[in-house]
């Protein structure tokens, strides 16, 4: 996002030119260009090209066809679809004006058939005792209506716009407004049509079907997107003639949520035209009234008027500078002088066809409920055009239009109000094409129709014509799609929207299979269909087009900054209100075609990893439904969290046929015994929210993890920890009293398993409280709690080490917080003395992490930047210069602790537990003008580590410091860059009933280093890293942290847990046929070889022990040599042609 300023222009007001152009327009013309043929043929009718009224589909692309065809009867409608059939060519069916927005019109390739409906346009049968009437579906709604009322008879709700078709109606979905009878849905007030689709060879190619209201397949019919066929004519149900009364009524927008859930009820024409930046809302009254009651009112709306052309081009050109300028100032007058002429000229209604005297306006519905006079005329060589018109400088927009259930509309509409109460001129754009359309529409019958009684959103807002140019305001007004369509399941229009708007969409209509299997039937080979409508209905992926700037035509969510424009500072950020809008789980086509990686979005191998679908339960019921299904299927499954923080690849499913279940949805309290002390949630809960939520009853967890982005069931998938010898120890998963897992069932169990384990009563509960997630889903967790305590922080900086081996097994007896940061090559060791305190001590003491605080990216980017020049040349004294100033930055600033949550006075700092055990403050959004993120975040060239953490047992602790310290004083710069990244955090954790936890008390090291992008890079001190690392996990049996490290770090890791058979046996009867495992967890569990993986250079990115000089970087000096304090390692060592480096 950018800054926002106002400008100011001097001369002739931009006001005044405004007022002006507006009066011409208000004012109407009497003759128009009407709009041209959509087809362009530049062979009579082939060779062709197809697009909207508006000349651009949301992708810009051109639509292609080999032929057109002008059928005037069923027959010859019958006839084209046969021989196109024959030759198995591809058709669609295009409208007198092709208004739809999508690319329902397209077919695929250019050797395709298109069928236009333009002179199918006949009146066939009217029965005025029946009230039906039959038309070709190339009639337009203007003739229906005018041919209805010559017989007395009237359709009862329409679309607004009368320049739509039949067919194009129907295809669609298009309504008017209303709840009552039938509601406002054309295809709702159908009762018979003739649908012609392709046939057999026995059938000549093409089958007539004549469906009425007794048929099932009439409800996909209804609404076909176009896919079933071509309809030749339509039946409809009518009524006698009647009249309406109409008064508009402008009012504040404060109560909004609540009046639009009762007026639809109130009124049976209402509608609402809400202005969010101005807090406005106009009302329309709108109700029949008898036959006798005085008035002949017309309907001719402004915004569907000719206009001249030239006044059309003064209003785009100030558009235009606006958004240019980023003038939202200008804008906002714009929009409110818009709204008020149009409201002062009764938005084109006039009580006598004539001139506006006065509300009420009362009049036929004929006249009343439908309008479009720029359709009306002969040419005038544009002279004046359709506001739209693709010919002359007018308008061009996107239209965002979704219909929101009622029982979730009012907390739609206080969500925008949100958004405009953090940005009160955001909205002024859309209001600059008169708001935001409100309009009812009711639960249809049709299997693409609505599922329940909603109200519909139409928003329009300026599109600019270069494709890679942010609006302005882009975030929030991405940020509402993305709130209506994925936080309240929005119901797309079908004709109208941008391609993301239809992600997942069919998945959101209970029918949607239905309506698959009459399209299967209808036409099997697809004829019909194209490779948009496959995409549509999720036949197909690709709807989503990611490349540069693709968010910004929402052809894509963007998840990363080039998906928007950050040449012109617009980046990919979180929403404001709506925070969901990124995920580590990337799917090309709604929740299918998946890509799933973790937080640094690399693996330690730097594979892709591929999913066929993703899920995101809300219940336990859900989950039930996702395991039964994949199980019944034999599909592979993973379990993914909200950040997916694991380094390896615990979240990989095997093969690309495979299903992942997110957590992300899974976020709700349960349970709170304030009694018991325990709380119950869903695994997807964050560790903040669950701190949190505890600390609303006065409890807390004892022990936790210092980064709170961390999920329950990640940290019980990982064995997570914080740092304590004392109770049950540090580890989350001791906390644990109770949880439920769903796993894989035979057939007499539906496919599906649901298991309670409790603590005491059954010892599967040690094999799921660190699973790896090969046991199944965890639904919910039963954590015991204490009661919330108080704490006390000082940290101690000493500048000897040399007696860190014996005074760290004393440190952590004597407090039970306590941790160590150790600079190695400082000599420097920070102790964290962390204590209980009464609660009555004084103190509200903070801890936000400075290394989890969001960061300004020039100073990520600066940072890397120093760490790889410092690489590149062999700098050794760069990078320890660097590490004394991180550590002496982040000590100067108390590493982020404050004393009353706004500075840091001095230590002690006493707080509650609840606001210092964790943190993570990038996880909120940062200030899009500073463009923070957190320090890992792969959207910018920040840090990229590796992160070693293992836990040695309290016997052998001091001797691999010693170690450690040998290795120091053999390449005394050789752990400075460790010192970049705050040196190496010791951790104490305690032995745990946990098949998967710790065998014994130890100290667990956490150790990040320098990555390089280039795998094939060796790094600085290469073989000091690596012997370290060996030493650790294989001299001192070193336990890994199971979501962290390389993969050499696990190999024959389950061979040191003394219960690893114990676990083995529970996964065989929990998972029989290893649909939670992969590869990876097989590997690592001892089931399968091929952990380390042998290539050239792998020894540098810890996929093998090196054990040849290939598998170094020889070509850069570095050769596979036994290590210097632990001989049995073998590492990459830079070597010179006489000596050692």
């Amino acid at each position: 996002m950018m800054s926002f300023f106002s400008c100011k222009i001097s001369c002739i007001s931009p006001t005044t030119i405004l007022f002006s152009t507006s009066f011409v327009m208000l004012l109407g013309i009497a003759v128009c260009s009407p709009p041209e043929d959509p087809i362009k043929c530049s062979n009579n009718r082939s060779n062709c090209t197809i697009t909207n009224s508006y000349g651009a589909f949301p992708d810009r692309t051109t639509c292609r066809v080999a032929e057109v065809v002008y059928p005037a009867s069923e027959d010859e409608l019958i006839e084209a679809v046969a021989v196109a059939t024959k030759n198995n060519r591809k058709v669609k069916v295009a409208t007198r004006y092709s208004h739809s927005i999508p690319k329902l019109v397209c077919p695929d390739g250019e050797d395709g058939l298109l069928i236009s409906t333009k002179n199918l346009n006949m009146i066939r049968n009217v029965d005025t005792m029946t009230g039906t009437m039959t038309v070709d579906s190339g009639v337009t709604l203007r003739q229906l209506i005018n041919e209805s009322a010559k017989v007395g008879l009237a359709l009862p709700y329409a679309p607004y716009w009368w320049g739509l078709t039949i067919g194009g109606m129907m295809a669609t979905a298009a309504h008017g407004s209303s709840l009552w009878g039938k509601g406002s849905a054309i295809h709702d007030h159908i009762v018979g049509l003739r649908i012609i689709s392709p046939g057999r060879f026995e059938d000549r190619y093409v089958k007539v079907r004549t469906l009425n209201e007794t048929d099932v397949d009439l409800d996909a019919a209804k609404v076909s997107l176009g896919v079933l066929g071509v309809i030749s004519q339509v039946t409809f149900q009518l009524q006698p003639i009647f009249k309406r009364s109409i008064t508009y009524t402008m009012k504040n927008d404060s109560d909004l949520g609540d009046q639009a859930l009762t007026f639809g009820n109130q009124h049976e024409f209402a509608d609402l035209t809400w202005y969010p930046s101005q807090k406005r809302v106009l009302y329309r009254t709108d109700d029949r009234v008898p036959l006798t009651t005085k008035g002949d009112a017309l309907n001719d709306f402004t915004g569907f008027r000719p206009t001249l052309s030239s006044a059309l081009a003064v209003i785009r050109s100030l558009e235009e500078n606006q958004e240019s300028r980023a003038d939202a100032e200008g804008k906002c007058v714009a929009a409110t002088l818009t709204t008020s002429l149009l409201r002062s000229n009764a938005f084109g209604l006039t009580n006598n066809g004539i001139v506006f005297t006065g509300y009420p306006v009362v009049g036929y519905q004929n006249r009343l409920q439908s309008s479009g006079t720029c359709l009306d005329s002969l040419n005038d060589a544009l002279i004046t055009a359709c506001p739209w018109d693709s010919r002359v400088k007018g308008e061009f927009f996107h239209q965002t239009t979704f219909t929101i259930g009622m029982s979730k509309v009012k907390a739609f509409i206080q969500d925008v109000q949100r958004l405009v109460s953090l940005e009160p001129k955001s909205f002024c754009g859309t209001e600059e094409y008169n708001g935001i359309l409100m309009r009812y529409v009711k639960a249809s019958s049709a299997y693409l129709g609505k599922e329940e009684d909603g109200i519909d959103f139409d928003m329009t807002y300026y599109r600019s014509k270069d494709p890679l140019a942010p609006r302005l305001f882009e975030d929030i007004l991405e940020e509402l799609e993305q709130m209506a369509m994925f936080k309240y399941g929005g119901l797309p229009h079908w004709g109208k929207n941008r391609n993301l708007a239809f992600e997942g969409a069919i998945k959101k209509y209970k029918n949607g299979g239905k309506f698959i299997r009459v399209k299967e039937r209808f036409d099997p080979q697809g004829l019909f269909s194209s490779e948009w409508t496959d995409q549509v209905l999720g036949l197909k992926q690709g709807l989503s087009i990611v490349k540069e700037g693709c968010a910004l035509e929402g052809l894509c969510i963007c998840s990363q900054d080039s998906h928007c424009a950050p040449n012109k500072g617009y980046y990919c950020q979180q929403g404001k209100i709506y925070k969901e809008a990124r995920d580590p789980i990337k799917c090309s086509s709604g929740n299918s075609n998946c890509i799933i990686t973790n937080s640094q979005e690399s693996f330690p191998d730097r594979s892709i990893c591929r999913a066929a679908d993703v899920v995101y339960p809300t219940t336990e019921a859900e989950i039930i439904s996702a395991v039964s299904t994949a199980t019944m299927k034999k599909r592979k499954i993973k379990v993914a969290t909200r950040y997916s923080h694991s380094v390896p690849k615990l979240v990989c499913p095997d093969g690309e046929d495979s299903l992942v279940i997110s957590t992300k949805k899974l976020n709700e309290v349960l349970k709170v015994d304030k009694e018991a002390k325990t709380i119950t949630v869903q695994s997807g809960m964050t560790l903040k929210r669950l701190i949190k939520e505890a600390a609303k009853y006065k409890l807390v967890l004892p022990h936790t993890p210092y980064w709170w982005g961390l999920t329950v069931g990640g940290m019980l998938g990982t064995g997570a920890h914080g740092s304590s010898w004392w109770l049950k120890g540090s580890a989350v998963h001791d906390y644990v009293v109770e949880l439920r897992i769903i796993s894989p069932g035979g057939d007499e169990d539906g496919y599906y398993k649901n298991r309670t384990l409790k603590e005491g009563d059954d010892d599967d509960l040690n094999a799921a409280k660190v699973s790896l997630g090969v046991l199944g889903v965890i639904s919910q967790v039963t954590f015991k709690l204490e009661p919330l305590f108080k704490r006390s922080i000082t940290l101690e900086e000493t500048n000897d080490d040399s007696g860190l081996g014996e005074e760290a097994l004393n440190f952590g007896k004597k407090h039970e917080f306590g941790d160590i940061t150790w600079y190695p090559s400082q000599h420097k060791v920070m102790y964290r003395i962390d204590d209980r305190v009464p609660s009555t001590t004084p103190g509200n003491g903070v801890n936000n992490y400075l290394p989890f605080q969001s960061i300004a990216a020039s100073l990520l980017v600066a940072s890397r930047k120093i760490e790889e020049l410092a690489e590149a040349i062999n700098y050794a004294d760069l990078k320890c210069f660097g590490g004394k100033a991180v550590s002496a930055t982040l000590k100067g600033m108390a590493f982020g602790l404050t004393n009353n949550g706004k500075n840091f006075k001095g230590y002690p700092v006493i707080g509650y537990q609840n606001k210092l055990q964790a943190s993570g403050g990038c996880l909120t959004p940062g200030s899009c003008l500073l463009k923070s993120y957190c320090p890992w975040d792969p959207r910018i060239d920040g840090e990229y580590f590796f992160i070693q953490g293992f836990s040695i047992g309290i016997s052998k602790v001091k001797n691999f410091i010693q170690d450690v310290q040998k290795l120091v004083e053999l390449e005394p710069k050789s752990l400075c860059g460790l010192d970049m990244y705050n040196g190496i955090l010791m951790r104490y954790v305690s032995a745990s009933t946990a098949y998967l936890g710790k065998d014994e008390d130890g100290i667990d090291f956490d150790i990040p280093f320098y990555r390089s992008k280039d795998p094939m890079a060796p790094r600085m001190f290469e073989d000091i890293l690596e012997e370290t690392e060996q030493m650790a996990m294989f001299k001192y049996r070193g336990m890994p942290h199971w979501g962290k490290n390389r993969n050499v770090a696990f190999e024959g890791a389950i061979k040191k847990y003394k219960d690893n058979e114990k676990f083995l046996d529970v996964k065989q009867r929990y998972d029989p046929s290893g649909l939670f495992s992969n590869d990876w967890t097989d590997q690592v569990l001892g089931l399968k070889e091929g952990l380390s993986i042998y290539k050239e250079g792998c020894a540098l990115e810890g996929l093998c022990i090196c054990s040849e000089d290939i598998h170094c970087s020889p070509k850069k000096g570095y050769f596979c040599k036994p290590g210097r304090v632990y001989k049995e390692a073998k590492v990459c060592r830079k070597v010179k042609s006489i000596g050692i480096i």
